[in-house]
């Protein structure tokens, strides 16, 4: 099997047949990404369809696993988790936003829906843009350093009906189906899938850490001229891995979620777009300790079960003007997210509620692009919010700003920016962790950016280098750390210094052509007050050769916490058996050597720390598919 990989990988570099000039600076004219991409929404990385064709991405981790700012993590909680520091915390990207169309996912505790991205199959998507350095505020609600947003597939470009059946080693098996119609007066899209992803089983202890899930999902929308209505859905079983146990040894560790978010949208006023949308949670989950770890009287590790009801209201209305030189938006949004813990039982005990159950955000927000000249722009935005919370936590203001210019000269882009990012205490830090001293103060980022391009013919070279500085904080210290008992409540505290960030990345496309290009990209990261530095890179060849679809991609990564490196080699065939049957074949992390997550642990006996747990968020993986279209 791997000898047919790096036969692959062979094939893929060596195709540099010449064709047709490309059409466009980027990719092909045809791809919406061209269409929908914001021009000053800040530093963005495109994903074209084509592009998750030939890479055969069926989630939003075979995208992330490479990117220079947004890499893959889990959390302990076995969930997407791409700012995971191997805390105790379930989540800690509140911060990464991710909306399918222009309706977010969201949740009302965790404050990003991001939780939840692994249950959403790309096969229903047409394209994926990621912002990052605080982008555009048109689309944020609440603070906002890493905005994801997902196109779905449209019934003008896909009319009629798709199956995929994709089956890998472990007993895994995704299933999905799509159809698509334009009718008389209206157009829908329809969208289901069912995974059941088998994982490998790591122990703690002699303690196994179970890490398997079960999803079903469901997408739809129903267009006319000016209006939408978009639902999405979902249903989650899953073993929460580690979670919170400090030794993890968890003999119990289950989670339940479901979501239904609803979505209405209408541009029938000029220059108006207004948008409500509603979603639903449910979260349930259980937590029990193995009598071998000796922690049945552990007051930080209790025996848990509980269930929790979540919504999340959110209604914006926005303005845009634009002219040859000006673009002016303006937009006033209001999100009401209410949480409700329905039971909850410690160590076989009913606790009582906290009265902590509602926070509601109102923000106002202007946003102004204007060209100075041909080859100049300045760009201003600002954003002002109100937070507003019951059961004594103090009430919030938030004030975040971006500024920006674009300069062009010859065959060079240079684009600086400026922005300061105040994030709110999202809910969960203090329902989840009701050892947290309250009230934390605001988690503030000042940040500059610069980013140079240079694009001639098929080259284009990238750079980007950013520094940033970060008060307060939210940290969650690790339960033991040099032989002492350091957080063993899991308490989050905002940071008594300031946290200071410098990262930068060089990347390198070349266009053979239209169907196939080579991507390069080199990336380095210094989190100065927490010694920890890493760098990463990775190599990425896209082909398209007849009938064939060929992926090769190989990511490299390394920090100075453990010192080791880390190489995950990836690579995928697809072959177009006649125009409505495709057959596919692909491996993940082929050799087994790809990057690891270390979640940090302690002790049974003594509390003190101990070797953390090391696993993989992509894991070997070898997948045979088939698409069907109708």
């Amino acid at each position: 099997m791997k000898l047919i990989f790096l036969l692959l990988l062979a094939i893929g570099l060596l195709h540099t047949e010449e064709l047709d000039d490309l059409l466009g600076t980027y990719t092909h004219n045809s791809d919406l990404s061209q269409q929908t991409k914001l021009e000053s929404g800040g530093a963005v990385t495109i994903f074209t369809r084509k592009d998750l064709d030939i890479m055969q991405a069926h989630s939003l981790k075979d995208l992330l696993k490479s990117h220079p700012i947004v890499r893959y993590k889990e959390s302990r909680g076995g969930i997407s988790d791409m700012f995971n520091k191997g805390s105790s915390a379930f989540f800690s990207s509140s911060s990464i936003r991710l909306y399918i169309d222009n309706q977010e996912l969201v949740s009302s505790t965790f404050g990003s829906g991001i939780t939840a991205s692994n249950n959403i199959n790309l096969d229903s998507i047409d394209h994926v843009e990621i912002y990052t350095r605080s982008p555009s505020y048109e689309f944020s609600t609440e603070p906002t350093y890493i905005l994801i947003k997902l196109y779905s597939k449209t019934p003008e470009r896909d009319r009629g009906g798709k199956l995929n059946l994709n089956y890998g080693n472990r007993g895994f098996n995704q299933q999905s189906a799509y159809y698509a119609d334009e009718l008389k007066d209206y157009s829908y899209v329809t969208y289901v899938s069912r995974s059941d992803d088998k994982k490998k089983e790591y122990s703690s202890h002699n303690i196994p850490i179970k890490r398997d899930s079960e999803s079903n999902s469901f997408f739809g929308s129903i267009y006319t001229n000016y209006n939408k209505l978009q639902v999405m859905a979902g249903t989650s079983n899953l073993d929460t891995s580690i979670a919170r146990s400090p030794t993890a040894t968890y003999e119990v560790s289950t989670g339940h979620y479901d979501y239904l978010n609803i979505g209405y949208e209408t541009t029938y006023f000029k220059n108006i777009f207004i948008s409500v949308n509603n979603q639903f949670t449910h979260i349930s989950g259980e937590n029990k300790e193995a009598a071998a770890a000796g922690f049945d009287e552990s007051p930080y590790s209790p025996d848990l079960d509980f269930d929790r009801e979540e919504g999340v209201f959110t209604a914006e209305i926005k303005y845009t003007n634009e002219s040859d030189y000006n673009r002016l938006i303006a937009g006033a949004k209001f999100r009401n997210k209410s949480f409700e813990m329905v039971e909850a039982k410690v160590d076989g005990v009913l606790s009582s509620k906290d009265d902590y159950s509602r926070q509601s955000i109102s923000t106002i927000f202007l946003e102004e692009r204007y060209s100075i000249s041909d080859n100049n722009i300045i760009s201003a935005a600002t954003q002002y919010a109100i937070v507003d919370n019951n059961g004594g936590i103090k009430n919030e203001d938030l004030f975040q700003f971006r500024l920006s210019h674009t300069y062009i000269y010859e065959k060079f882009v240079f684009k600086s920016f400026a922005y300061r990012v105040e994030s709110l205490v999202e809910p969960y830090i203090y329902v989840d962790f009701p050892w947290t001293e309250r009230p934390l103060d605001n988690q503030v980022l000042n940040a500059i950016s610069e980013e140079i391009k240079y694009i001639d013919g098929k080259n284009e070279i990238e750079f980007v280098a950013t520094y940033g500085v970060t008060k307060n904080l939210f940290q969650q210290l690790p339960f033991a750390k040099n032989n002492l008992a350091v957080n063993p409540s899991g308490a989050f505290t905002n940071s008594k210094n300031d946290v200071k960030n410098i990262s930068t990345f060089l990347e390198y496309t070349y266009n053979f052509d239209i169907d196939n290009k080579l991507v390069s990209n080199v990336s380095y990261a210094d989190i100065r007050n927490f010694n920890n530095k890493s760098i990463a890179a990775f190599v990425r060849s896209l082909n398209r050769v007849g009938k064939f679809d060929i992926f090769n991609e190989l990511v490299y990564n390394r920090n100075n916490i453990n010192n080791k490196s880390y190489y995950d080699y990836s690579a995928g065939v697809k072959y177009r058996y006649t125009n409505d049957v495709i057959l596919s074949l692909k491996g993940e992390n082929i050799f087994n050597r790809g990057y690891e997550d270390s979640y940090y642990r302690v002790d049974p006996n003594t509390f003190l720390a101990e070797e953390p747990i090391n696993i993989s968020p992509v894991e070997q993986r070898f997948f045979i598919s088939m698409e069907y279209m109708f």
